[in-house]
């Protein structure tokens, strides 16, 4: 069994990712690589869940984040396993994504 589990959120955000890079990228390897970049990342939060940063002006939860290229990953360190909550590109406004949790 995985260290960490996908949000359904988080699964259909990064199944999105995966997608746009496959046909702007035109390359099976490129999406690959990327894929199993997100993959390494998720086992190594969840070898260490406390190595991501704290965005406490953002919600009150529990949520570390942790870049993978040019994605966010949140993710809450005090669950078993580490679950990840959402993946979103770094250049969103995090602000509006969250707004309901302040």
């Amino acid at each position: 069994m995985s260290g960490w589990v996908l949000s359904p959120l988080a699964l259909s955000e990064l199944e999105d990712i995966l997608k746009y890079i496959a046909e702007e990228s035109g390359s099976a390897a490129i999406c690959e690589k990327v894929a199993s970049d997100f993959m390494a990342a998720f086992d190594n939060l969840a070898a260490s869940p406390g190595i991501g940063w704290k965005r406490e002006d953002l919600t009150g939860r529990s949520i570390r984040w942790w870049r993978v290229h040019s994605y966010l990953a949140a993710y809450n360190p005090e669950t078993k396993p580490l679950r990840v909550i959402r993946i979103v590109h770094g250049a969103r406004n995090l602000d509006s994504l969250f707004q309901s949790e302040h």
